[in-house]
């Protein structure tokens, strides 16, 4: 059983018809003792960041979302969901995240001049900073997921770690300085990115949302002319990174470390594409032979 985490702010049912339609038996809730229970833990969202670590404090989520994830169990994190999991946000200064990532979230318009319109809706290119990464298992790089958001997150940089063994050690305390083994050994997923709305593109040619993403009279800006948003940022630079994508500048939207898996986007909404991701994550958790 997968728990849909329930803390008021997030497109649950859009989350849950899609995990049932690959087959998977899922559980909507706010209830900590369900967290222990499930085999693994979808955190959705959408929303501010204080108001939902409040909701999530509140309904005594939080220590049970840290110990599910610490404990090894399969975790995905969509949207606000991957932004939860660091220390904090500049859009709520002064609220501590859940810290089981280290690094910090932070705002488009806080990049100077910045040439796009906030916040970031629509379609645009995942591009893939470490292929082998579970969740992108017969996932083409370049393909469109679509996003809504307008922060995103600023991973520390580089923990060391030889290229077999990319993935960093949690935050200080959580098997910090230990090994981590690679994705397909451990639970942890995280993405920024939901699943596209049943109907829309999955890839090829640009679909025609992405053609709304622009100010009016701004023109379209080359990808490869486009600035990191931190230095960390640069393809692989970061061990935490596993897709990146470029909107005015250059962002992390999809980290993973063992047992934890995260995205910016929305698999959910993210027609073909998104399936295969969800169907991925599934595959983590040992339930591949329930898929379509």
């Amino acid at each position: 059983m997968i728990a849909i985490v329930n803390y008021g702010m997030g497109n649950l049912r859009s989350v849950q018809k899609a995990l049932e339609y690959l087959g998977a038996t899922t559980h909507i809730t706010s209830d900590p003792a369900d967290l222990h229970a499930a085999d693994a833990v979808v955190l959705p969202g959408v929303g501010a960041f204080g108001a939902a670590m409040q909701r999530l404090n509140d309904a005594g989520l939080t220590p049970a979302l840290q110990r599910a994830i610490e404990g090894g169990k399969p975790f995905l994190g969509i949207c606000l969901g991957l932004q939860l999991l660091f220390e904090s946000s500049s859009e709520s200064p002064g609220v501590a995240g859940l810290g089981v990532l280290k690094g910090r979230v932070v705002g488009f318009a806080e990049t100077p001049n910045f040439p796009l319109r906030i916040p970031h809706m629509g379609w645009s290119r995942l591009r893939l900073a470490q292929p082998d990464c579970p969740l992108w298992q017969g996932v083409p790089d370049g393909t469109y997921v679509y996003f809504v958001h307008s922060y995103y997150a600023v991973p520390e940089g580089d923990t060391g770690l030889p290229p077999s063994l990319r993935f960093p050690p949690l935050r200080e305390g959580n098997r910090a300085g230990a090994q981590v083994p690679p994705l397909r050994e451990g639970n942890r997923a995280g993405a920024q990115v939901p699943p596209l709305r049943e109907g829309n593109h999955a890839g090829g040619s640009v679909p025609p949302a992405c053609r709304g993403n622009l100010k009016e009279g701004v023109q379209s800006i080359p990808a490869d002319s486009v600035p990191p948003a931190d230095t960390h940022l640069q393809e692989g630079n970061s061990s935490l990174i596993t897709a990146y994508c470029d909107y005015g500048v250059r962002f992390a939207c999809a980290v993973g470390v063992g047992n934890l898996y995260a995205v910016q986007f929305h698999p959910e909404k993210s027609s073909d594409t998104g399936l295969q991701i969800l169907r991925n994550f599934l595959a983590v958790v040992g339930a591949a032979s329930c898929c379509p």
